[in-house]
């Protein structure tokens, strides 16, 4: 108990100094707004302001989180793909398996790889992880069956083969946040007929974190494979469709990410079309389709299911 409490005491003091720093950043945020001459100076303000709010509502977020060891609510399925984006899921993942392992009898990641010619992740998986592999806590899947990149029928695969109650759109350049799986199982819990959007604004990379109950996720037939476009608008038509039914829950928390270029995701894509243009395309047809009341895609049967091997081992290979 004395241990438990010096912690706390610890973690209250690191609260204390973490807000005096921000009252000095502040300060000379605002000092340089003024001798700069500038005319924002209020924007400096609320900016700041927002900043700071936001990263105390984390930390008192994570202090609950921490406190509350036990874990209560639905499990949790983290949902991945991967294609050449090592350098970015070797940052993400190790810290994501850290920060969940607590919670690891409830908490799943599933990550599908859609390139085993790339050797890398592989590699990097069965050298730092091989027990998180045979416990299940992490499922690793390998497909040669998609040459082309697709968003909706990558994110579909990754969705199909979780497990758990609650399926997680994670991108390979996203962070869950401590207790991120508590944290989500948490919220959609309390709010059955929901699901969770955590994007913090367009450009930081979790426009797409969006979290909701699996028989709702098949309920709707995923992502929609038909839109015209292999990128862009996806995550949109799936909130559209899903709002027909359940209510929207915002929270802009538990979503940090490395920040990429939009060229990177559309490498793989077929070629001809920027991303913008594919976007707009996409957007047409996915409203035109929320007008004439179609919200079910898919006929029910999303992602690919055939040559997709679960890889136990490093010797394994796709069948």
């Amino acid at each position: 108990m004395k241990k438990i409490k010096n912690i706390i005491v610890l973690f209250l003091n690191i609260v204390l100094i973490f807000n005096f720093l921000f009252v000095f950043y502040y300060i000379c945020d605002v000092s340089s707004c003024c001798f700069s001459k500038t005319t924002k100076i209020y924007m400096c303000h609320d900016e700041f302001k927002e900043k700071k709010l936001k990263l105390i509502g984390e930390m008192k977020e994570n202090l609950s989180l921490f406190l509350n060891r036990e874990y209560k609510g639905p499990t949790v399925s983290f949902c991945t793909t991967y294609r050449d984006r090592f350098e970015q899921i070797s940052q993400t993942l190790p810290v994501n398996l850290a920060h969940n392992r607590i919670d690891k009898e409830n908490v799943e990641f599933v990550l599908i790889d859609f390139d085993p010619s790339d050797t890398r992740l592989k590699e990097f998986i069965f050298k730092n992880f091989s027990q998180d592999i045979q416990s299940g806590y992490l499922k690793y899947y390998q497909t040669y069956q998609m040459p082309l990149w697709d968003f909706s029928v990558a994110k579909n695969t990754a969705h199909y083969y979780a497990s758990n109650e609650i399926v997680v759109n994670l991108d390979a350049d996203n962070y869950t946040g401590y207790r991120g799986g508590q944290y989500v199982s948490k919220i959609l819990d309390s709010s059955k007929n929901s699901f969770l959007w955590q994007m913090a604004d367009i450009i930081n990379g979790s426009y797409g974190r969006i979290s909701m109950y699996k028989k709702d996720f098949d309920y709707l037939g995923g992502y929609d494979e038909s839109l015209p476009e292999p990128a862009g608008y996806q995550d949109q038509d799936l909130i559209d469709r899903a709002l027909s039914y359940l209510t929207k829950i915002h929270k802009n928390s538990h979503n940090n990410s490395i920040m990429n270029e939009v060229s990177d995701k559309i490498k793989y894509t077929r070629k001809g079309k920027s991303w913008q243009e594919m976007n707009e395309i996409n957007r047409e047809y996915s409203q035109e389709n929320i007008k004439n009341g179609k919200f079910q895609v898919n006929n029910g049967i999303y992602g690919i299911r055939n040559g997709v091997t679960r890889i136990l081992s490093f010797e394994s290979e796709v069948k």
